[in-house]
């Protein structure tokens, strides 16, 4: 039996999730260049699900056909549980501002794409760091996918994760593969995008 509290607390990881997800396909879209199609269900079936816990949890709390529903719905927030849980734990958030080119410069996006253990590729198997050089590369802009699977980002020990620092010449990425870390692994299609101002 899922008691009413934990429903509640479910629903609301389950609305985060939805924005989360549905922010995640749009980004897609944008790093496309087109329509995104990959799992585009997802947000409609989070506030779906959610929507019905929210109104069954009063009449229906303790019963098994409303604990099962919870439960699914608890298990579609996949990838984007751990961040949501962080966003309802964090409840004054983070003001991100918007980057804004100085004059003379314009903003351009990169992209980097390579398999690991094949000639020419920016890391080896076991390397956990890598710097690219992009100067001025707009904060929270870059995004780190692998085997076309977008990374959540943070230093996620049970999780591949990824960090960024930026520097006024280049930015490093970090991915985190387990603990002790055990880097990137032959054969991962890697694919890193970002936004970086250039000088006209």
């Amino acid at each position: 039996m899922i008691p009413a509290s934990q429903l509640a607390q479910w629903v609301q990881l389950a609305n985060i999730s939805q924005y989360l997800s549905e922010d995640d396909n749009a980004k897609q879209s944008i790093m496309q260049w087109g329509p995104y199609r990959g799992n585009i269900r997802l947000p409609f079936l989070l506030g779906f699900y959610a929507d019905i816990v929210n109104w069954a949890s009063i009449p229906y709390v303790g019963t098994e056909p409303l604990d099962i529903v919870a439960t699914y719905m608890y298990t579609l927030m996949g990838k984007y549980l751990a961040q949501a849980s962080s966003i309802l734990g964090n409840a004054t958030g983070t003001v991100i501002a918007p980057g804004t080119p100085a004059s003379g410069s314009i903003i351009k996006a990169s992209f980097d794409q390579f398999t690991v253990g094949q000639a020419g590729a920016l890391m080896n198997a076991g390397d956990i760091s890598l710097q690219l050089n992009y100067p001025k590369a707009q904060a929270n802009t870059v995004t780190v996918e692998i085997n076309n699977v977008p990374l959540t980002y943070g230093a996620l020990t049970d999780q591949l994760s990824y960090t960024v620092v930026y520097n006024a010449t280049n930015f490093v990425v970090t991915i985190y593969n387990g603990s002790p870390n055990e880097g990137v692994q032959d054969g991962w299609l890697i694919a890193i995008r970002s936004l970086y101002q250039q000088t006209v």
